[in-house]
């Protein structure tokens, strides 16, 4: 039975958030809420299928994203953090990401949701939501803890910031806002980085705009997990955090052709394969890794002697297959692992029988 409501939800535009995004679309649409789910029209073709029993519909709503500007050269075929060739284009695609800005807004203007739901990289999303009396409700995939531990908003940019985390030694220790025992700190070298990050400003700026201009905060996950984090994040957000679960799929709904010759060649080597036997080793689509942490993985997964199942994105540095891996690896691996390059159904391979391990990225 269908709710007299409407929200609209703006990702950012990265498949660790567009994915999230619309498992959380689906959950609504199944509740009877109508759904409008705006991204790129290359990034809605590669959404996973939507399943049938929806209560209410969801309208896929193309905004057109203009070509990346490189500072050189339009790039084109750019509209998820996937397809850029290296990082240091980000700062580009962020800027050309800022101008569907002007499309938002036109839509909005037209549909008057009741709702906004978005993440931190649109901050002009709450500007624009507030200009037309609208209100926002942002959607974190990141844990409870890890938002507790960045702190209030306030404290994210500008003079607080420099006062609460004056040098990377400060990244490693507990902040005073968490008052119990917490080990959610960072190592001495992840600080040195993140410090860079945090001082940049834009990327705070922008989660704090949005943190601060919200009326709630959603979280994908559950009090049962991080119950004490989700306490923090109400006292120093100011605002409810509606904790939404961990929104698992259903896998017959995953969606994308899994009919390709290597993706079946993988499958009957899986099917092959003795129950809880094989590692699964995959760092997302979004990692770009270099030459030396694709070598050393190799080596690591060779001196194991474990079976290993290795999704592989092509890296920029390599223009063939064979410049990947290192020089005899695959012979010397070819009785108990495989390499598959692109992507590959992650929830899929997970839910397989023979799958006893895995390794991955923290994203």
């Amino acid at each position: 039975m269908a709710i007299d409501l409407h929200i609209m939800m703006l990702p950012w535009s990265a498949f660790g958030l567009l994915i999230p995004f619309l498992h959380l679309a689906i959950a609504l649409a199944k509740t009877g809420i109508r759904v409008s789910f705006l991204s790129t029209p290359r990034n809605i073709q590669r959404l996973l299928k939507l399943p049938l029993n929806l209560a209410a519909p969801i309208n896929f709503v193309e905004l057109p994203f203009p070509l990346v500007n490189d500072g050189n050269h339009l790039l084109e075929d750019i509209e998820a953090t996937v397809d850029l060739p290296s990082e240091e284009l980000l700062p580009h695609f962020i800027a050309t990401y800022d101008l569907l800005r002007h499309p938002f807004k036109q839509f909005i203007a037209n549909e008057l949701p009741d709702w906004v739901i978005q993440d931190f990289a649109p901050h002009w999303g709450v500007e624009l939501a507030q200009e037309f009396g609208l209100p926002v409700i942002c959607f974190s995939t990141l844990g409870a803890a890890a938002m507790a531990f960045a702190g209030p908003p306030e404290y994210m940019t500008g003079d607080e910031l420099k006062r609460i985390r004056p040098s990377p030694q400060s990244l490693t220790l507990t902040p005073m806002w968490i008052t119990f025992p917490s080990t959610v700190t960072l190592q001495p070298d992840e600080a040195n980085s993140y410090y860079g990050v945090l001082h940049e400003g834009s990327i705070c700026g922008r989660v704090a705009a949005v943190i601060e201009g919200c009326q709630a905060f959603a979280i994908r996950n559950s009090t049962k997990f991080e119950g004490e984090y989700i306490e923090v994040l109400e006292k120093i957000y100011r605002k409810p955090v509606i904790t939404v679960g961990l929104l698992p799929p259903l896998l017959p709904s995953m969606g994308r052709e899994l009919d390709g010759e290597e993706w079946c060649r993988t499958l009957q080597w899986l099917n092959e394969r003795k129950p809880k036997s094989v590692v699964f080793v995959g760092f997302g689509s979004e990692s770009k890794l270099s030459k030396v942490q694709v070598d050393e993985i190799a080596y690591g997964l060779e001196l194991s002697n474990l079976p290993f199942l290795w999704v592989l994105r092509k890296p920029h540095w390599a223009t063939e297959i064979d410049d990947i891996l290192p020089d005899g690896f695959s012979n010397k691996t070819a009785d108990h692992g495989m390499v598959y390059m692109g992507w590959a159904p992650q929830l899929l391979i997970l839910a397989h029988p023979s799958i006893g391990g895995s390794l991955f990225h923290a994203g």
